[in-house]
């Protein structure tokens, strides 16, 4: 029998080679197989031998550990993947996590942003007069404008970005290619920041950088965590109102498309969803929009 490590591993490489999923989504899987592996050790069970009943005992395993409802039932489709995937390349059987039931997901409600609310976000954004403000306006005007993924915006290129058209190129999740408009103000930003990006590579003699977003300190590509730490920042401005994150804005510009009635199908394009399902998430946060159109189009509200 093959230890753990071989089976997650293959898995692993299957995801980014195959499957060409995110860095971060890799990570994510390798976790939840890390905890599994931790809890196949405590029984001295190995893989080729888990049965239904384990796989159920997990659940009560992570649900003793305190995690949320949601987030062991993330952990439970990750290991229907990996179960699944061992037992297509024949390592097993079958699949014993199959037919094990999830807990039922919460509902989580996304945070976003009022008109108001962005308007003072932006009033409080930094006079772009050098290469770090400059980039984080360019930063926050276009992850406004966009929708885009943190994740995508960190890895946009130079190439990617049509600004005389203004579309932007985004290689979403698996590789999906899609094609995203921006308005005026993020043409400005991105203008603007353009003329110290060349500044900030000559000084930091890296000419031949591709990537939009650059780090202070050397020029480099910024990650994925240096744009959050960027956002989180300026998102403190106005925190006080409610709770926001990251993903608040990727919600804003979803909201607030969908209260200037723009449809269910071309958000889920702009946002890149795979599925109608996962945008609709974004419907119960106009109920109070629908209610005013109910109320001025409805006959028995005349």
């Amino acid at each position: 029998m093959r230890d753990f490590k071989f089976y997650s591993q293959a898995f692993l490489d299957y995801l980014l080679k195959e499957k060409n999923y995110s860095i971060n989504t890799i990570i994510a899987y390798k976790e939840d197989l890390e905890l599994f592996e931790d809890f196949l050790n405590l029984f001295n069970l190995k893989v080729e031998n888990v049965e239904k009943e384990d796989v159920r005992m997990f659940v009560s395993y992570l649900s003793r550990k305190n995690f949320e409802k949601n987030t062991i039932a993330r952990k439970i489709s990750a290991l229907k993947s990996f179960f699944s995937f061992l037992k297509n390349r024949k390592f097993i059987k079958k699949n014993p996590a199959a037919l094990v039931s999830s807990p039922k997901r919460g509902k989580v409600l996304p945070s976003f942003m009022t008109e108001e609310e962005v308007e003072k976000l932006f009033d409080s954004l930094p006079s772009p007069d050098d290469f770090k403000s400059a980039r984080d306006v360019a930063i926050m005007e276009l992850f406004y404008a966009t929708g885009l993924r943190v994740s995508e915006l960190a890895n946009l290129k130079m190439r990617d970005i049509d600004i005389q058209n203004q579309i932007v190129r985004v290689f979403g999740k698996g590789g999906k290619e899609r094609i995203v408009p921006f308005g005026i103000p993020a043409k400005e930003a991105l203008l603007r920041y353009f003329k110290f990006r060349r500044e900030h590579l000559i000084e930091k003699k890296n000419l031949t950088e591709e990537f939009v977003f650059l780090n202070v300190r050397d020029g480099k590509h910024i990650t994925d965590r240096g744009i959050k730490f960027v956002v989180t920042n300026m998102l403190k401005k106005i925190s006080s109102m409610k709770k926001l994150s990251v993903h608040s804005l990727r919600h804003t510009f979803a909201t607030h498309l969908l209260n200037k009635g723009a449809d269910l199908r071309a958000i889920q394009e702009l946002l890149g969803h795979a599925s109608l399902s996962t945008t609709q998430r974004y419907t119960h946060l106009s109920i109070d929009k629908l209610i005013d159109i109910y109320r001025n189009s409805h006959p028995d509200e005349k």
